[in-house]
C-alpha cells in the first residue's frame, strides 16, 4: 500500500539530479552507455544527461515528467506518451540497440506507452510504482497500455502483471557496446 502522503506532480528543472539515476536505471543503463556516446570531450556522460533531462525538446524531458512525492520528497518518477496508430516505419538511421525496442513498441499502436517508471531503491515495495502506473492510466490510449522490459527484470515484471499487463511479444536484446545480464526485451500490454 503507498503512503497515505503519496502526492504525484509534474516534473520541475530542479529535479534534474533526482531524475538521472531513476531514468538511466529504468533504461537498464542504456540511456547512460548512449550518453557517453554523446559526450564531448570535457563532458561526462551525467553532463549530456542532464542536459537532456532540461532540454525542452528530449523524450526525457523533465516537462513528460510526473513525479511521486511521499512527505513532500520525491519518490518515483513515470513518464507516458501516446504510441501512433498506425506506427511509423523503422527509421533505417536507427541505431541497432535501439530495433529491437522499436519494434515491440510498434506492435503496440494505439496504446498509452510506459516509457520510464522508476522508484528511488530504498522505497522499493511501498506501492510507489503501482500507483504511478495507475496514475499513468489518465494517458491511455484507444487500446490499453503498453511497455517494455527485460527479461532479467523479474521484480518489475511481477509488479506489471499484479497491475493487469501481460507478456505479448518478445525480441533479442542488440548489446551494440551495452553491457546487460538480460537476452530479451518483453513487451506487456494492458487492454
Amino acid at each position: 500500500m503507498p503512503p497515505k502522503d503519496l502526492a504525484v506532480r509534474r516534473g520541475r528543472p530542479e529535479d534534474v539530479d533526482f531524475l538521472l539515476p531513476l531514468i538511466n536505471r529504468a533504461g537498464e543503463d542504456i540511456p547512460k552507455c548512449i550518453w557517453a556516446q554523446m559526450a564531448g570531450p570535457e563532458e561526462t556522460p551525467w553532463d549530456v544527461g542532464r542536459a537532456r533531462i532540461l532540454s525542452d525538446d528530449s523524450g526525457i524531458s523533465y516537462r513528460h515528467v510526473w513525479i511521486a512525492e511521499a512527505a513532500g520528497e520525491p519518490a518515483g518518477c513515470v513518464i507516458v506518451r501516446p504510441l501512433p496508430d498506425p506506427p511509423a516505419p523503422l527509421d533505417p538511421e536507427l541505431p541497432p540497440l535501439f530495433v529491437p525496442l522499436q519494434e515491440l513498441e510498434n506492435e503496440a499502436p494505439g496504446t498509452g506507452y510506459v516509457y520510464v517508471l522508476s522508484t528511488r531503491r530504498e522505497l522499493r515495495g511501498h506501492g510507489i510504482g503501482r500507483h504511478l502506473l495507475q496514475f499513468a492510466e489518465r494517458y491511455r490510449g484507444p487500446k490499453g497500455m503498453s511497455l517494455v522490459v527485460a527479461d532479467n527484470n523479474t521484480g518489475a515484471q511481477a509488479l506489471y502483471e499484479r497491475c493487469g499487463y501481460r507478456e505479448a511479444s518478445r525480441r533479442a536484446m542488440v548489446k551494440d557496446g551495452w553491457d546487460s545480464p538480460g537476452s530479451e526485451w518483453i513487451l506487456m500490454v494492458k487492454p
